[in-house]
């Protein structure tokens, strides 16, 4: 029995041993705390948080997979406030990244693909929101709201234009001669708005024969392809928005463009 114990602790002590541990070292200047390899360079794994070495105070912390950014990553005030939300993807921002200030408050939401400041950006002032942008993957700034002075404005002041989209017809079938056109739209979708996009088939007066699709509002952008034949020879697509507030319609908007 005595030698089964030894035994069984033996094999603890190995099972212990060989977990990855985590250690507090110095790198670069900073104290960093986790499961940390040591070798020609230092790779992380896990949840590594890095600390002030004159206060000892944590200001990042961050999720790694092979020392490559993978997960949530935060830094802090000196208050040990969070500053920046960041959510990583093979070393990538991607998804919302949000932005406090001291006293924990929303500052700044914008969303990331794949490192590329993307679609809307909204700023805050004491809790409520003040602007609203959106961008394009070129970073070009597509579309802006000011909340502080939308009630003294109309819709029509909003944006000269809240429509971007592009497209082209292509030869999905060459043996049955079928055609296709594809199309991107970038979706603009303010809060406390839902702007509701969507293709319809029209007529050369400009009157709706019927909805082709209706556009996910929940996207930053979409791309489909719509069949050729889903339209006569004098009819043409055309895109539609409605605008809400609520549940109320306060606006219905077309594309100049026709397709």
């Amino acid at each position: 029995m005595t030698y089964l114990k030894y035994l069984f602790g033996f094999i603890i002590c190995c099972i212990v041993s060989c977990q990855p541990q985590t250690k507090r070292i110095m790198v670069d200047g900073e104290f960093v705390e986790g499961i940390i390899k040591i070798d020609k360079d230092t790779i992380y794994n896990g949840v590594i948080k890095f600390y002030d070495t004159s206060t000892n105070t944590i200001i990042r912390e961050a999720t790694y997979k092979n020392d490559t950014l993978n997960g949530k990553e935060l830094t802090y005030y000196s208050n040990g406030n969070v500053m920046t939300e960041d959510i990583y993807a093979d070393g990538e921002i991607n998804g919302y990244s949000y932005f406090y200030d001291t006293a924990n408050n929303l500052l700044q939401k914008k969303f990331f693909f794949h490192d590329v400041c993307l679609g809307p950006v909204v700023d805050y002032e004491q809790g409520e929101i003040s602007k609203f942008r959106f961008y394009s993957f070129d970073n070009f700034r597509l579309f802006d709201l000011d909340y502080k002075t939308i009630e003294t404005k109309s819709i029509d002041s909003w944006n000269s234009n809240l429509f971007f989209i592009s497209s082209n017809i292509i030869q999905s079938d060459p043996i049955n001669d079928e055609i296709e056109t594809q199309f991107f739209i970038y979706i603009i979708n303010p809060p406390h708005y839902r702007f509701q996009y969507s293709l319809c088939v029209a007529d050369s007066a400009n009157n709706i024969i019927k909805k082709i699709k209706e556009i996910d509002g929940s996207k930053i952008w979409e791309t489909f392809s719509v069949d050729e034949n889903s339209k006569l020879a004098n009819q043409f697509f055309i895109f539609k928005l409605e605008i809400f507030d609520g549940k109320s319609l306060i606006k219905t908007l077309f594309d100049r463009n026709r397709y």
